[in-house]
């Protein structure tokens, strides 16, 4: 069994390289790949970037090369349902796109958003996970662009479960779907309701929307006042990652 990982930034995958051992590492120019394996199986990690031209080339890179039997896209998410903790773990029922509109325009309904239904085996998947690790039932709305968090709350449909937004779900997804391959989404909470992401902090990514260790020291210098919010995400991050590697480990096993 081998299964590829698609997560934008390092920081998301740092605690699941760490828990596996790396055997190889390749990638193409604005994303990484390691190969790790498990005692079960192999992981193909891929950080993609943001985005869903980075989504694409990722993923044709991936599947092309090292042809995955199983797609988990997986990473961090914004919490926006109250009651979320820090490093919680959603996997996603309900797949939805938030639509982009001109400048000042209005949403149309939620049922013409785009939207996409787990895949058949993704409920037996998340029964056996969460016998291994906290695992709740959610929906994750992708974003084509960053939105502030109360306007985005004000967004969201009613009766979704626990939703979650992020930035790569929605495109990946699909791509599965289009490939044939079977596909598991889940996002681990850095951020809850009540908390905002500064919006500064989108420039720690180039204009292709990969991350740059480089971009994020000038970013942090550059606007003082942030220093408090970066050392707050950083300690979610921390917690989040490492949710993350226990899931994938855990995923690895049942798999």
């Amino acid at each position: 069994m081998r299964i590829a990982l698609f997560a934008a930034f390092p920081q998301e995958v740092r605690h699941v390289t760490r828990n596996l051992r790396i055997t190889e590492k390749s990638g193409g120019v604005s994303f990484h790949v390691s190969l790790c394996e498990s005692s079960s199986c192999e992981v193909v990690v891929v950080e993609s970037g943001m985005g869903v031209h980075n989504a694409e080339a990722a993923f044709a890179y991936a599947v092309g090369k090292y042809r995955p039997d199983f797609i988990l896209s997986a990473g961090f998410g914004g919490a926006l349902y109250g009651g979320a903790s820090i490093g919680d773990l959603v996997w996603a029922s309900r797949i939805l796109l938030f639509p982009g509109t001109a400048e000042g325009g209005s949403l149309p309904p939620a049922d013409d958003w785009p939207q996409l239904p787990a895949h058949p085996e993704a409920r037996e998947i998340s029964l056996k996970l969460s016998t291994r690790v906290p695992l709740q039932e959610g929906s994750i709305m992708t974003l084509s662009t960053w939105i502030e968090k109360p306007k985005l709350m004000g967004c969201v449909p009613t009766g979704l479960p626990l939703p979650v937004s992020d930035m790569e779900t929605y495109f990946f997804a699909k791509l599965a779907a289009g490939n044939g391959l079977p596909f598991f989404a889940v996002r681990s909470i850095t951020d809850t309701a009540d908390e905002e992401i500064p919006r500064e902090l989108l420039r720690v990514t180039d204009e292709a929307g990969t991350y740059k260790l480089p971009r994020a020291l000038a970013t942090v210098l550059s606007n003082p006042g942030i220093i408090p919010d970066v050392v707050r995400i950083g300690k979610n991050s921390h917690i989040a990652s490492r949710s993350l590697g226990r899931l994938v480990e855990s995923l690895a096993a049942i798999l």
